[in-house]
């Protein structure tokens, strides 16, 4: 990982290390929109679970454009997933774009240290990605934070769609 513009290695913020260390949160792929290193590695896809298991609930009840969502980026993810979604497949649709800035906020607002910088890694002619570099003292403590914050905002509107009901 390195600083797009000073071209120096992106050093952790708790150990100095420069590339991966036990503090790498997350290393996010905004060009391709997955987590490419650091501890969500393997749990990445549970922000995306956990989003489309409650849009699944609520579009199979019935539900539709009638839920205020009290976050702007899942009120997002809901508009395209009711647009998109059939009850003969039940497969609910999620914008990759807005699902990153969502797991960014969340990590961001969990108290992940975002490095301030422009990150970059040149894989070779259009292989090139932006990167956004999460780091923690505890990264499972950061991660686990930012999926029960999620899941709280997503109970929220299940809860408004029993009381629509």
């Amino acid at each position: 990982m390195r600083d797009s513009a000073s071209e120096g290695v992106v050093p952790c913020p708790h150990c100095g290390t420069e590339g991966n260390c036990p503090h790498l949160l997350a290393l996010i792929d905004e060009t391709f929109n997955e987590c490419a290193d650091g501890y969500g590695y393997a749990r990445y896809d549970e922000f995306r679970a956990a989003i489309e298991d409650s849009f699944g609930r609520l579009l199979s009840d019935g539900s539709r454009k009638r839920l205020k969502w009290g976050d702007k980026q899942i009120q997002k993810l809901w508009h395209r997933a009711v647009e998109n979604y059939s009850s003969e497949d039940s497969e609910v649709t999620l914008d990759p774009d807005v699902l990153t800035v969502l797991i960014v906020d969340l990590l961001e607002t969990s108290g992940g240290k975002r490095y301030s910088g422009s990150v970059s890694d040149d894989g070779g002619p259009g292989l090139s990605s932006v990167y956004c570099v999460f780091h923690a003292k505890n990264p499972k403590r950061v991660f686990d934070s930012a999926l029960s914050m999620l899941k709280d905002r997503l109970r929220e509107a299940e809860g408004q769609h029993e009381k629509l009901r």
